[in-house]
């Protein structure tokens, strides 16, 4: 049985199960790291990428936060947004207008539904109306076209 292997690196002393933990590096890949004669810092911070069987060192790095640079969020991608923008704005106002045709419509269709009901209700046909089947103009002559109970109550 071999004695637990430590390294120090960066001025920080630790076992390689505490460097695994610490990289996600397995223990067995860093030994066989060390052991093919790869440096300490190779070893604690190389990804592994294997292509073809072969193996190839490449350095970790660290993600950056922003790795757009200004230039091209002045250039690219504000001009990008901006056309989106005046796209989204002229579909908003189109849609405004249609809903506003629609509703303009809708109360167009309601007065006329109201004239007629109004020109029925004092005994007139409205204009283009004829006497439809169903509809009661005078309550008092048309009782039968009513339910019971309505038609007790108008006697």
């Amino acid at each position: 049985m071999t004695a637990p292997r430590t390294i120090t690196y960066q001025g920080r002393t630790d076992l390689l199960s505490g460097w695994s933990k610490t990289n996600g590096i397995s223990v067995q890949t860093m030994v066989s790291r060390l052991n093919a004669g790869w440096s300490v810092e190779e070893t604690l911070t190389s990804r592994i990428h294997q292509r073809g069987g072969k193996l190839r060192r490449q350095p970790y790095r660290p993600v950056k936060a922003n790795t757009v640079p200004a230039a091209a969020i002045a250039t690219v991608i504000m001009p990008a947004l901006k056309e989106y923008e005046r796209q989204h704005r002229a579909v908003e106002v189109r849609m405004i207008r249609a809903f506003n045709e629609y509703i303009q419509s809708c109360v167009r269709r309601d007065a006329a539904i109201m004239r007629e009901i109004d020109m029925q209700s004092i005994g007139q046909p409205a204009a283009g109306t004829f006497d439809t089947p169903g509809v009661v103009v005078d309550f008092a002559e048309k009782s039968s076209d009513r339910s019971l109970s309505v038609a007790q109550d108008l006697t």
